[in-house]
């Protein structure tokens, strides 16, 4: 879990910053510069969210040996990384609700998720175990977002362009962590650390996730622009 949430405490800090933006916008009823905000705020944090859930899905093994001298935490990190970005998704959001002055709807949901957690672990803990904890946590966290982002939505009438924000990403960022895990594992042994492996592992992903990121938005660009003249005829 603290692997988990480690990098929210950086979105946390930086979606800190936007509250007196958003607020100002609002005030000022600057409906479009209140859009764009919390649009790329919600764009920004689902891409870091993809990234690092392929990290911890295709390197959850590596990053459990470096931080616990043990594999098995890994087998947590790949069964947990699909709901990465809806957590760090949540942190976000909860920020933006606050510079909507929505902070008391953000303490209904959280403390709704609150309640929901304990009920579901007292029912199901004692007689399904760890597996039952993993369900949990998918639900709740499910449960979650799905209230605060409808909420934040519904305020600031944002669109989320969910090919741009969502599919493109995951097309970028899977298949380059997996290439870069069939790659790396062979010079596994030139790292002096484990920590270090870590790093080039996160380095690599990047780089390489980045750079087809970008060829997948040029492609759809093309796309598009060869799409556009028909539509006029």
């Amino acid at each position: 879990m603290p692997m988990l949430y480690f990098h929210s405490s950086l979105l946390a800090s930086l979606s800190n910053l936007t509250i007196p933006r958003i607020s100002m916008a609002r005030e000022t009823k600057k409906y479009k510069n209140l859009e764009y905000i919390v649009g790329k705020a919600l764009g920004a944090t689902l891409m870091f969210g993809i990234f690092f859930s392929s990290i911890f899905m295709f390197f959850g093994n590596s990053w459990s040996t470096a931080f616990y001298k043990n594999s098995d935490a890994g087998v947590y990190l790949k069964v947990l990384s699909p709901i990465v970005p809806l957590v760090y998704l949540d942190v976000v959001v909860d920020s933006l609700l606050k510079g909507m002055d929505e902070q008391f709807n953000s303490m209904k949901f959280n403390l709704a998720d609150s309640t929901l957690r304990v009920v579901l672990v007292f029912c199901l803990l004692r007689f399904f175990g760890m597996d039952s904890y993993i369900g949990i946590l998918f639900v709740s966290t499910i449960f979650n977002v799905s209230l605060s982002l409808g909420r934040l939505i519904k305020v600031t009438r944002v669109k989320i362009n969910i090919s741009e924000r969502i599919v493109l990403p995951a097309l970028s960022f899977y298949p380059a962590s997996f290439a870069v895990r069939l790659f790396i594992e062979r010079y596994e042994s030139i790292f002096p650390h484990s920590i270090i492996y870590v790093l080039a592992q996160i380095v690599l992903s990047a780089l390489a996730g980045g750079c087809l990121y970008y060829v997948l938005t040029y492609i759809k660009s093309l796309f598009i622009k060869s799409r556009e003249p028909q539509e006029r005829t």
